[in-house]
């Protein structure tokens, strides 16, 4: 909010969507690679408990 980013000419909206969605979806996939990363640990610990 420092830099007023947040605050987007009506005009530059469609400029900017391209990298917007490039840039939201890169941090999906990690996000989405990082939950079935820590699920796989997980249920790996459980099963090598036993």
């Amino acid at each position: 909010y420092q830099q007023r980013r947040h605050l987007v000419d009506v005009t530059e909206i469609f400029n900017q969507l391209h990298g917007e969605k490039k840039r939201r979806l890169i941090k999906l996939i990690y996000l989405v690679f990082l939950l079935f990363l820590s699920l796989f640990w997980m249920i790996w610990s459980v099963l090598d408990d036993e």
